[in-house]
């Protein structure tokens, strides 16, 4: 059994109350909010005002939130799962199995388990509290307000990244975990991605990332899956980025194009072999990236940050004065 992976906590940028620093902790971002506009820490801002008190809204639902029963006992199935599997593999299945088959039977392959958790399908049924997807232009207060947010959540089970750190470290990651697996004597290394997943959760149950984006291929495909995984296991995602979600796919020069819904007898008849989808590779993938950004779109409410003042240049100018 090898050692499982932790996100390390060197990454955690919670700090945004250093500037505003007083001898009364506030731990609710909207009073917090409104003692720097009375302060004067902060100028009056109507869209920062509407954003802080949807992010009031979003505090009370995570507050004391964890991973309830049900994904517990999925994340304590899964790592027995995972821990089998390493020593026992058979030739992958027909038929895609469910969440509640794969773990009352014996397990057949790290890939039927890894399409599992990777569903975009399933993602859009979890019963786990929704996260944020917040997006706006460059300087409004986007990072600033949900730095607060972040600051003023009380649990400790939290982390909050900036995108290029995480996914670096993500890849970083999953090269390590695999290593270590196939030097620990695993016969397969699929469900590396999952290991990932399950540490993170562990560890994080709420993930913040700041300027999220799809950049490319390898980034979106490692993405999908891994915060894919972490909905079904109970995550929740609150992001900042400067592109609405059907924009991200496009970022990356990947056409957006929503796939089509099959029912379940057409998905059934796929399986079974009876009928082969009639597109191709690349419209599967165009299909799969998108299919991830409708996934998002249902594990977290989309908000879009108004107003035109961008505090970045602002300053930048002051300074320049100065």
């Amino acid at each position: 059994m090898s050692r499982p992976f932790m996100f390390p906590a060197v990454h955690v940028r919670i700090t945004p109350i250093r500037p505003y620093s007083s001898d009364v902790t506030i731990t609710n971002p909207l009073v917090l909010y409104r003692a720097l506009l009375a302060t004067n820490k902060l100028s009056p801002d109507p869209a920062q005002h509407r954003l802080a008190i949807h992010l009031q809204k979003l505090y009370d639902r995570l507050k004391d939130y964890e991973p309830t029963l049900e994904y517990s006992h999925q994340l304590h199935q899964l790592s027995k799962t995972i821990d089998t599997l390493d020593y026992t593999y058979t030739r992958p299945p027909s038929t895609l199995p469910t969440l509640s088959t794969l773990f009352t039977s014996r397990p057949s392959s790290t890939t039927s388990l890894t399409k599992v958790f990777t569903n975009h399908d399933s993602a859009f049924h979890q019963t786990s509290p929704k996260g944020l997807l917040l997006h706006g232009e460059v300087g409004t207060g986007k990072s600033m307000l949900v730095d607060l947010f972040a600051d003023c959540l009380p649990t400790s089970k939290k982390r909050r990244w900036h995108y290029n750190t995480f996914i670096l470290e993500t890849f970083a990651n999953l090269e390590k975990v695999r290593k270590e697996r196939l030097v620990g004597g695993s016969r397969s290394h699929d469900h590396s991605i999952l290991i990932l997943a399950r540490d993170l959760i562990k560890t994080s149950p709420i993930l913040f990332l700041d300027e999220f984006q799809l950049p490319d291929r390898a980034a979106s495909k490692t993405l999908s899956n891994l915060l894919t995984s972490f909905f079904h296991l109970g995550g929740v995602l609150i992001a900042t980025s400067n592109r609405m979600p059907d924009e991200l796919v496009k970022a990356s020069g990947m056409e957006f194009r929503a796939p089509p819904r099959v029912g379940i007898g057409e998905s059934l008849k796929e399986r079974l072999g009876f009928q082969r989808k009639a597109y191709g590779n690349v419209q599967v993938q165009k299909g799969e990236f998108a299919d991830f950004v409708e996934v998002l779109k249902a594990r977290c409410e989309v908000y879009r940050m108004e107003g035109g003042r961008d505090y970045r240049r602002l300053e930048h100018e002051e300074e320049e004065d100065g």
